[in-house]
């Protein structure tokens, strides 16, 4: 088991705009998505952002160099064009990943369903690199992270539950260590249908 430090490849994927909520769907329509954006100074806990569950895409772009708005692609695709949320933390739920380790984002939670059935269908064949990935989900309980922010934890009990989506690729995938906030994210071996998955595609690229 590996502990990366995945810092350097944040800055580049972190810049996507307000625009980057506008994708052309199927039927030729454009769907706007509505950026919200929440601190620890407008919203005191998770729980306080009322229909929304919250997700990181962090070990994705930290991991692969992925540097294209993921959940803009899933509004293009699906056609969603309400609120997403971008929070900003202070303090990372996930160490040693740069900006995506203080970097949460939010939709309705009646789209999270779609949101994990689209990330388990997405496949990368990155043909220069050789890399080929897929993406599972784990939920990541902790402490809450805006209490975090503003230091009034109340008690143990004073916990958010985020859906985490990390890489899994031909050479290795990753995972998040157990019982730590922050969390660290971690290398172990790849999956081996996924690297007989990943020669095919990657062959079906030269």
């Amino acid at each position: 088991m590996k502990i990366n430090d995945f810092r350097k490849f944040g800055s580049e994927a972190s810049k996507y705009s307000e625009d980057k909520g506008k994708r052309v769907g199927e039927a030729g329509e454009v769907p706007v998505v509505k950026i919200r954006r929440e601190t620890a100074k407008s919203s005191k806990r998770l729980s306080d952002i009322k229909g929304f569950s919250f997700y990181s895409l962090g070990p994705i772009y930290a991991a692969t160099g992925i540097g294209f708005d993921i959940v803009g692609n899933f509004a293009g695709m699906t056609g969603y064009d309400g609120e997403r949320i971008i929070l900003t933390l202070e303090k990372p739920v996930i160490a040693g990943i740069g900006v995506w380790g203080v970097t949460l984002e939010g939709l309705p939670t009646h789209m999270m369903t779609d949101l994990k059935f689209f990330m388990k269908t997405q496949t990368a064949a990155i043909k220069d690199t050789q890399k080929y990935w897929r993406f599972e989900n784990v939920d990541l309980s902790c402490p809450d992270p805006l209490g975090v922010d503003r230091n009034d934890v109340m008690s143990p009990q004073d916990v958010a539950n985020i859906t985490v989506f990390l890489p899994s690729g031909n050479t290795a995938r990753y995972q998040l260590t157990d019982n730590t906030f922050p969390a660290q994210l971690v290398e172990v071996a790849p999956r081996s249908y996924i690297q007989v998955e990943g020669k095919a595609a990657l062959a079906a690229e030269a």
